[in-house]
């Protein structure tokens, strides 16, 4: 049984540093193609509105144009003024394609490219409804003042074909004219399509650069975790070797109990990300599998594509960020910031919520938005000491009842936040000397001391605060308890 263990054990330290390298950089190039997709949509995007916008502000300026012309002819709105008008702007020049149209409010066109409908009336011209609407509504945005509006366009100029057509259209309500001109979106279409496929050549060759980096990095990586699984593998073999040798040597007994006693702390913070992660990617896979599906049976729905992307999208974001929290944690800045309360507690409680549910912890917690000035990870470490020491409490005493952690917030004159559980308390022999070193409130086989000690120096000299510890009895929802509290004060923001 013993050997089978240990077999067990050494295959762990062979495979799971190279399964882990394989999986970390399979879950890279996956995001690195998604985040490349999306950035280009993003620039397609960018490009088809910088066309429009131009385009928009060129047809905007030129109906603009031929208003001042218009607004600086002299003498009263007559026919003859009308007419010498309409003579002068005819003369005018534009580009290939682009036209100014000037329609009277009674549809009777006075200036336009199509010689057929010139100086006629539309709705006596076209039997078409759907021009004889588009009409009304130009007449209609003309009288408001005008603006722009995209329309099924008669016949484009060049290519006698119906195309849809962007105007900007300015009313003149004196002389009960309305001015126009457009661009054509096949145009638009074209440019669009030349930049987006000079923009999928560019993202093409960054997403093949990018894959070959993280290809070489990741043979790199896998040949360095395989020697370090050989290595730890040997290291293994002989200290075990060292072990059988000499089982006498307290020194190296501690040693090994002080490795377990790491990497136990290293395993529940895995555990916790492990945890974090396993409903996102279960939501990442449902959604990827729904889009092989529908790729499988050629029944691709844009929108459905698009929302699956989109949801994968949120769960990366999500798994992203949990990685970012517990980085930050393990991260040694030292930089004092001011930051909240209340947001710091509830970041605490998110690293720590699966060790308190595992043990059938309920944290309560009665907080208050306020600022502090601090360093941010030191005080995330004041409160996770301060909570784990309750959960040990919970622990050693086999406490059967419910447990309950309290986290209260108050501030008056000063800030004052209070952690107390009903675990029974602390010891009268030790309570007045938990916060010096190497006192400890576990067993000597549990705990060094360091912790509450490293909690009453960062506040009273990192923070400018005091910490006290009392043991109170107090009734919750008329159950009387009796636990251990931690009060912290901390001086308000000036």
């Amino acid at each position: 049984m013993l050997i089978n263990n240990e077999k067990k054990i050494l295959n762990f330290i062979k495979f799971t540093p190279p399964l882990f390298v394989i999986l970390t950089y399979l879950f890279m190039i996956i995001i690195l193609y998604y985040e490349h997709r999306i950035n280009l949509n993003n620039e397609v995007l960018k490009v088809k509105e910088n066309f429009i916008k131009i385009k928009k502000e060129e047809v905007k300026n030129q109906v603009k144009m031929v208003e001042r012309y218009i607004l600086n002819s002299k003498g009263e709105i007559q026919e003859e003024l009308k007419k010498k008008v309409i003579s002068e702007i005819k003369k005018f020049e534009y580009q290939k394609d682009r036209y100014i149209f000037i329609i009277d409010y009674n549809s009777n066109v006075l200036i336009h490219a199509n010689k057929k409908i010139l100086n006629k009336n539309i709705f006596k011209e076209t039997s078409s409804e759907k021009i004889k609407n588009e009409t009304r509504e130009i007449i209609a945005l003309a009288k408001k003042g005008g603006g722009f509006l995209t329309y099924s366009q008669f016949i484009k100029p060049s290519t006698k074909e119906f195309v849809d057509k962007t105007s900007y259209i300015l009313g003149l309500n004196d002389w009960k004219w309305f001015i126009g001109t457009g661009f054509y979106h096949d145009n638009i279409n074209k440019a669009i399509k030349d930049k987006t496929e000079s923009l999928e050549i560019y993202y093409k060759q960054q997403l093949l650069q990018g894959i070959t980096i993280a290809i070489f990095s990741f043979f790199i990586m896998l040949l360095f975790s395989f020697y370090f699984s050989k290595m730890v593998k040997q290291k293994f073999n002989n200290y075990k070797k060292e072990i059988n040798r000499n089982i006498q040597e307290k020194d190296e007994y501690t040693k090994l109990l002080n490795q377990q006693s790491k990497m136990a702390s290293i395993g529940e913070m895995i555990g916790n990300i492990a945890h974090q992660w396993r409903q996102p990617l279960t939501v990442v896979s449902m959604s990827a599998n729904s889009m092989k599906a529908d790729i499988d049976l050629d029944e691709i729905k844009i929108d459905s594509f698009t929302r699956d992307i989109r949801e994968i999208i949120t769960q990366t974001e999500y798994l992203s960020n949990t990685i970012e929290d517990f980085r930050n944690f393990f991260s040694n800045s030292n930089e004092i910031t001011k930051f909240n309360l209340a947001k710091v507690i509830e970041k605490t409680l998110s690293l720590i919520d699966v060790q308190f549910k595992r043990h059938d912890i309920e944290i309560i917690v009665n907080i208050e938005n306020t600022d502090v000035v601090g360093i941010y990870n030191e005080f995330i470490q004041v409160l996770i000491n301060i909570l784990n020491n309750s959960k040990d409490a919970f622990e050693q005493t086999n406490f059967k009842a419910d447990r309950f952690i309290f986290i209260n917030l108050e501030v008056n004159s000063h800030i004052t936040l209070t952690i107390k559980d009903n675990a029974g308390g602390i010891e009268e022999s030790i309570i007045n000397k938990v916060l010096e070193p190497y006192i400890t409130t576990k067993h000597q086989s549990q705990g060094t001391g360091i912790g509450l000690y490293m909690t009453n120096e960062i506040i009273t000299k990192h923070m400018n605060g005091e910490i006290f510890v009392d043991n109170v009895v107090y009734k919750y929802k008329n159950i009387e308890h009796q636990g251990a509290s931690f009060t912290i004060k901390l001086p308000l923001l000036g």
